[in-house]
């Protein structure tokens, strides 16, 4: 075999391998750009958080840093703050305790004498003791001056009420037969009356006169005694005074007497006098009735039409809110319905009860009424 021979069977040789590995190379093109791409991104994603980790261990250095420098910052000026307010306060208290010091020496020695302060409270306590000493007497004097007043208006109280039932006096002449003439005790008030008596007989004469008498009694104390010695001298005889005052004559008197009580409203009228009629009325038909049933030939009524409450027809609407309430009363004695409403519930009361203005009238200004 020839060369030529042996190099057209390798060049064919050669184009057919040549084609298998094209055919090969066309048929795996995707699955190996497929295996490289996922080999690149794997091996990026490698790189990328490696980067990532140097990044973050860099970060977290430079953020620990940073932040200690302004923690250690804040806590020197917070520091500076807390020796600045300590020293203040240790300077106030050094001064405070200087200042208390300088501030009571200088009271004690030119503010506050206690010798000084001795004498003026010794002082003002005498001032007070003088002080209370005479509010006491002024006290004491008012008080007799109040209780001399007031003996005084009760004798002219008691002299006023002596002039006024002078005629009261007891007629008691002789004492009984166990008591002794001088031991013999009258009754205060009696012995006022019969001397108030004395005086108002002689009110003709001058007032001169009159008070110089009237100081010629002995004074008594009618108040805290209950007896007083009577007289050796005989009882005068109290003269009968004539009654004095506007009074109404006997007939007037008389008429007054006899005149009837006017009665008010509330007891002429009677709230239930018109149902009472109507009951008195009620049982006297009753009693001229043959039969107590009324007559029914047997045959049904038709029953009555039931409208209703908001809704109009050919028969017509309610009248509700238009007439009034009460129309039970204005139906037909007829229908079925009124009869038994009309039985449980009553009529309106027409008649109103008493109003206690009309009787404050009769109170105020109606003569001699009595409110029975």
């Amino acid at each position: 075999m020839t060369h030529q021979q042996l190099l057209d069977a390798y060049l064919q040789q050669f184009n057919t391998e040549l084609s298998t590995t094209y055919k090969k190379s066309d048929t795996l093109r995707n699955e190996e750009y497929e295996a490289a791409v996922k080999i690149q991104a794997w091996f990026r994603g490698i790189r990328t958080r490696c980067y990532l980790k140097i990044l973050h261990a860099n970060t977290i250095l430079i953020q620990k840093n940073w932040r200690g420098f302004l923690g250690r910052r804040e806590y020197r000026r917070v520091l500076a703050a807390a020796v600045v307010q300590l020293r203040n306060e240790m300077y106030h208290q050094c001064a405070t305790k200087i200042q208390s010091a300088c501030r009571g020496y200088l009271t004690r020695r030119y503010k506050f004498n206690f010798y000084a302060r001795k004498v003026y409270l010794d002082a003002l306590k005498e001032v007070g003791r003088c002080v209370r000493n005479n509010l006491a007497e002024y006290e004491a004097a008012n008080q007799d001056k109040m209780e001399v007043q007031a003996e005084s208006s009760t004798k002219d109280r008691l002299w006023q009420w002596a002039k006024r039932n002078h005629y009261r006096v007891s007629t008691l002449c002789q004492p009984g037969i166990y008591k002794n003439l001088r031991n013999y005790m009258q009754n205060p008030r009696e012995h006022m009356l019969q001397v108030a008596g004395k005086l108002l007989a002689k009110e003709s004469q001058p007032s001169a006169v009159r008070w110089n008498q009237i100081r010629s009694i002995p004074e008594t104390d009618f108040c805290s005694t209950d007896d007083v010695k009577l007289s050796d001298k005989p009882q005068e005889i109290i003269e009968p005074i004539k009654i004095k005052g506007p009074f109404r004559s006997a007939s007037a008197v008389r008429r007054w007497k006899q005149n009837s009580t006017p009665l008010s409203l509330r007891v002429l009228t009677d709230y239930f006098s018109l149902e009472k009629a109507r009951q008195a009325e009620a049982a006297s038909e009753w009693a001229k009735r043959v039969h107590d049933e009324p007559f029914h030939a047997g045959l049904i009524d038709p029953p009555h039409y039931q409208r209703l409450h908001m809704t109009t027809s050919t028969y017509g609407s309610i009248p509700y809110g238009t007439k009034h309430f009460r129309f039970y009363e204005d139906v037909d004695s007829k229908t079925n319905q009124a009869d038994v409403e009309r039985k449980h519930k009553p009529r309106f009361r027409t008649v109103l009860p008493p109003i206690d203005q009309f009787d404050r009238l009769d109170r105020d200004y109606s003569r001699d009424y009595v409110k029975i």
